[in-house]
């Protein structure tokens, strides 16, 4: 499947590592107005440089570099393009759909939009059921959501949630979201893929410039009882049908960079019931660790390796 990346920023580039390997998935072309091709070699080290044409060589590819202001002439499908990446995080959905040529391409966009919501707002083991061929915008949601939303379902499932608290413990995001305006809270994000915890849940988040990686404490008010071996349970069923991204590769918390970085199986579980004069309180809590870079551009090439099996095929030719 051959995809365009719109924005070079952090994400970007690691996204781009991450697909280097990926036989499944070509990176044709990147879109970026801040960086020449040259400052973008520099950037990825090593592994890349410019090529004669003055595009990008990252391996043994080499990516036409864009540098386009302007989304009406990108003109992605010239490049048989056929899932643009949105990681500008500069578009509302007109402009998004005004790049999917005619819905010949579909849009993956890394931010989320409140007045103008995508088509499926997806994450792998939170609501993937949900997606059908012909949907257009999709979202990737934060790396809160694509973290703490298979989680969520997973115990909702199991023992039903009545409530539920979260405090995000994470490094201060470095960019801007320029003209999106109005994004959906955390809360409002994980209602999307998870509706029966619309209204249920409450997210704080704390910027800290000495953090290199998120933790989240998870605070769960359950309809049932469950014991810290019951959950565990869950959470290893949970991680054997996700992808790679969502499980640990080692010990807690996991090493920066580290491509396991969010943590299912070996989350911090503890779970209790305490009863009190308005009946029984049955309680969860979890630590979660993930690095907020690498694991999100992780999902992302998950999410794309979907796309290339679930997606209906449609011709992206160049154009005539």
């Amino acid at each position: 499947m051959k995809v365009g990346i719109n924005g070079f920023g952090k994400v970007g580039q690691a996204l781009l590592q991450r697909l280097d390997s990926t036989q499944q998935i070509d990176v044709v072309a990147i879109n970026e107005i801040g960086l020449s091709a040259g400052q973008a070699a520099a950037l990825l080290g090593s592994a890349a440089s410019v090529s004669a044409s003055g595009d990008l060589t990252y391996g043994h590819r080499i990516i036409k570099w864009l540098m386009q202001d302007d989304h009406r002439t990108t003109a992605w499908d010239r490049y048989g393009i056929e899932v643009v990446v949105e990681a500008s995080r500069l578009f509302q959905r007109k402009e998004m759909v005004e790049q999917s040529a005619g819905g010949r391409i579909v849009i993956l966009m890394t931010g989320d939009l409140r007045g103008e919501p995508p088509d499926l707002t997806l994450v792998l083991g939170g609501n993937d059921s949900e997606y059908r061929p012909g949907m257009n915008v999709l979202c990737v949601g934060s790396d809160r959501t694509q973290a703490l939303a298979p989680v969520l379902r997973v115990v909702h499932d199991q023992f039903g949630i009545r409530s539920y608290r979260a405090c995000i413990h994470r490094p201060p995001y470095v960019g801007t979201c320029a003209r999106v305006e109005n994004r959906p809270s955390n809360a409002e994000q994980l209602a999307r893929v998870l509706p029966a915890l619309t209204g249920c849940g409450e997210i704080t988040r704390v910027d800290d410039p000495e953090a290199t990686f998120v933790t989240v404490w998870l605070d769960i008010s359950t309809s049932v009882a469950a014991d810290e071996h019951q959950v565990q349970a869950a959470m290893q069923e949970l991680a054997v049908g996700l992808p790679k991204a969502v499980q640990c590769s080692g010990p807690l918390p996991a090493p920066v960079g580290d491509t396991h970085s969010a943590l299912i199986d070996s989350a911090s579980i503890k779970a209790e019931t305490v009863s009190g004069e308005h009946g029984d309180d049955h309680r969860v809590w979890l630590k979660l660790y993930y690095d907020p870079v690498v694991s999100y551009a992780e999902r992302i090439r998950e999410q794309l390796l979907f796309l290339a099996i679930h997606r209906r095929p449609v011709s992206t030719g160049p154009s005539p």
